[in-house]
This record gives C-alpha cells, structure tokens and sequence, in this order.
C-alpha cells in the first residue's frame, strides 16, 4: 500500500522584537557586587586616564588647554575683545577645541535647567523610557543607554538624554520631557542661548581667512541651519571598592556646521 505524508510548513512565528538594553540606572540599584565586564574597559585603556587639563599641560609643553572668555566681546573692550579673537584663532589652528567660559548665559537659566535635568533622572526608569530613542527607526534623540562605540566593544557606564536643540524643524519635541512642566521651557531657553554663543565664535572665525566657510550672521551656511546638540547623561557607581557616586553630568553641547 502506498502512502502519502503531506509536509507542513512550520507556523509563522511572531517577530521577536528588538531587546532593550539594561539600563546602568537599573543594573546599578540591583545591588551588583561588581560592574558587568562588558562595561569595563580593558587595563590597557585605563592606565593613561587622568584629567585632561593635567594631560594638556603635561603634552603641550605646559602650556595650558585654551579658556576662551568670550564675555571680552563688548566693543568698549576693544584690546580684550582683540585678545579674544586671538585666542579662538588660535585654538581653532593649534587645538581644534576649547572651553569657553563667560559666555553670557545667565546662571538661574543654569540652574533651571540642571534642576528640571536632574528632575527627570529622578523620575522611575518606566517613566522616562515614554521618551526612549528608537534607533532602528533612526531616531536617535531621546532617552537611552550608551552603547559600545569604542574600539574595545566595551560599554558605556551610563544612561544618556540626547537633544538637537537646533535647528527646531530637526527637533523632536515629542522626546522632550512634559514632567517637570518647566523641562521645555528651560531646555529651549538654553538651545537659544547656545546659539547665541556659537554665532559669536563663528563671527570671530569668519574673520581668519583659514576658516571662511564661517558667517557672523548666524549659525547656518548655504542656507542650511548648523545643528546644535546637547546630551546629559546619568551615571552611577564608577569603580569597584569606590563608595558609590551617581549623578547628572552635562556631556557636551556640540554645533555641527552644514557641509559647504
């Protein structure tokens, strides 16, 4: 007798969706004993870590990392101001970066905004994954976890909020926090001051002949609005046998300028 066996398909699994990464807030109040490995850097990378200004004088002869006070920019200050424009001139030539001081934001809008930051990484990790990035969408701006992008893999011990405060038609306000209620205020406060800043220094540049891609204007080129970026992070317990130290950090605020 002969027999026939008909092969079904396999059903049609649902698709497994993408895994959030741990949180560090999350891993680090679950009472580890020790960092995961995956966030530790190998031996090699830690040995030569110290604090930049020290690196600076040490590798550049003493000679200190720039500080810009750009607060010397009132025409009733003309050799400051002169001084001034040096100083960016030479730091765009010999360093390619710089830390600003007396830059003209006012220190209560500091305040505002380090308070409603800090108010937010209070906030529980369920309520503040409603604002989570979505990066296989490309959304990049938001609440998450910094992931590995070092040459080590290893990851970073942190939880990041990430913001492009400018251009505003680039901005997603969706991912900017309703709670606490002056969280927006502050934040746009602050991307216009920011803004304010790097039109100065893009002023003084557009000045030297080696940067005239720049415009006094403002900070935008070819019709094209600069990006101006800011991103906080959290981050807890830093090293083993260290009593623990957690906190709300400012990571950096970045103008990115358009492609000539």
């Amino acid at each position: 007798m002969e027999m026939a066996m008909a092969m079904e398909s396999p059903p049609t699994l649902p698709p497994v969706p993408p895994q959030q990464p741990a949180r560090v807030e999350a891993l680090n109040l679950s009472g580890l004993s020790a960092i995961p490995p995956e966030y530790v850097r190998p031996a090699n990378q830690r040995a030569d870590l110290g604090d930049t200004f020290d690196l600076a004088r040490t590798h550049a002869h003493d000679s200190p990392f720039l500080m810009l006070d750009s607060s010397s920019k009132d025409d009733h200050k003309k050799r400051q101001r002169e001084e001034c424009v040096e100083a960016v001139r030479a730091a765009a030539t010999d360093w390619g970066v710089m830390h600003v001081a007396g830059r003209g934001i006012p220190a209560e809008l500091m305040d505002r905004l380090h308070a409603a930051r800090s108010t937010f990484f209070a906030l529980p990790i369920q309520a503040k994954e409603a604002y989570a990035n979505d990066l296989a969408a490309g959304r990049l701006q938001g609440y998450d976890s910094r992931l590995a992008t070092n040459p080590s893999g290893q990851h970073e011990w942190e939880d990041y909020l990430f913001h492009l405060l400018h251009p505003d038609s680039l901005t997603d306000h969706a991912l900017w926090p309703a709670h606490p209620p002056d969280y927006v205020a502050a934040t746009r406060d602050f991307g216009r001051r920011i803004r304010e800043v790097a039109s100065t220094l893009l002023a003084i540049l557009s000045t030297d002949a080696a940067a005239r891609w720049t415009r006094p204007q403002g900070v935008e080129r070819g019709g094209q609005a600069a990006g101006v970026w800011s991103r906080w992070r959290w981050r807890g317990r830093l090293r083993e046998g260290e009593d623990k130290v957690e906190g709300i950090f400012c990571k950096y605020h970045k103008v990115v300028l358009p492609p000539p």
